[in-house]
């Protein structure tokens, strides 16, 4: 068993040019979750690993083995309410390697950064740089197996978002936009923010996530739980603009497909359930 010597920060801010560097899609679920040991399998965009890991805090145990996708798509339905899915960015500095995890699915709020070390005396006298926020090493609740299993302390358990709909010709698209892991086609969607009605929030999420102007229509709305536990409130938005380039082009695919295609496209059964309920009654009130 090798030695993993690490600490852990949120971020405070985006370090400039992070998203133009090496990126990995990671799905991460856990077989184990006790006070000292973890037991997790791993998909790495196309690698497969279990890993086991000893201990706490700065200094842990590591045993990682590469497994076939077969194995691990055999382990992963025993994760089932146990997991997380992220984006991993490699940010050099100075001599090191940054890894910095954005979070989706419940944790989409999370931005974490992790830095190993050589050694505990390299760690100890590392300094940290700007963008890096309050350090979370240690802190159980900041652990991936807590995160994945309990949630982000403090983070709402509901959402707010909106089913974009264009009009071509007869027919009806609508605008997916890939989560933050691009795993997955979803909808436009975000946490509330003070100061904001539902509404706002929605147009934008619309905006900034898919590039989708327009506006709200409040009558045509519906509420679905996803498979993440959080409830949804979605409205139907009647799409005027769709920009070539939007705020989180750079980094979140979209695709504007038929209604059907969209409810095809879309894995979580509820949120695909949902917008087929809104395009129909879209179609029959507007």
């Amino acid at each position: 068993m090798g030695k993993e010597i690490e600490r852990k920060f949120l971020l405070a801010e985006e370090p400039v040019g992070l998203r133009n560097g090496q990126r990995f899609a990671i799905q991460q679920g856990y077989l184990a979750d006790g006070s000292r040991r973890e037991i997790r399998v791993r998909r790495r965009n196309k690698d497969c690993f279990l890993t086991v890991k000893d201990g706490s805090g700065l200094v842990r145990g590591e045993t990682e083995i590469l497994i076939t996708t077969a194995q691990f798509n055999a382990l992963w339905p025993l994760t089932a309410g146990c997991r997380v899915e992220k984006s991993r960015y490699i940010l050099p500095w100075q001599d090191l390697n940054v890894e910095v995890d954005i979070y989706d699915g419940a944790l989409d709020s999370l931005r974490v950064a992790e830095i190993e070390f050589a050694t505990q005396e390299d760690s100890e006298t590392f300094v940290k740089p700007p963008f890096l926020g309050p350090e979370v090493t240690g802190r159980p609740e900041y652990s991936n197996a807590s995160l994945a299993a309990h949630g982000l302390p403090g983070v709402p358990s509901s959402q707010i978002g909106c089913v974009p709909f264009v009009r071509k010709g007869k027919d009806l698209h609508v605008v997916l936009v890939r989560n933050s892991s691009g795993q997955r086609w979803i909808v436009p969607k975000g946490q509330p923010e003070n100061g904001m009605t539902p509404p706002e929030v929605a147009l934008m999420e619309a905006v900034e996530e898919g590039g989708a102007v327009g506006h709200i229509e409040p009558s045509l709305q519906s509420v679905c739980q996803l498979e993440d536990g959080r409830s949804l409130r979605l409205y139907a938005m009647r799409v005027s603009t769709v920009l070539k380039r939007w705020p989180e082009a750079g980094f979140r695919k979209r695709s504007i497909v038929p209604w059907q295609e969209a409810v095809a496209l879309i894995e979580d059964k509820s949120l695909s359930q949902t917008v087929e309920e809104l395009a129909l009654r879209f179609l029959r009130e507007i």
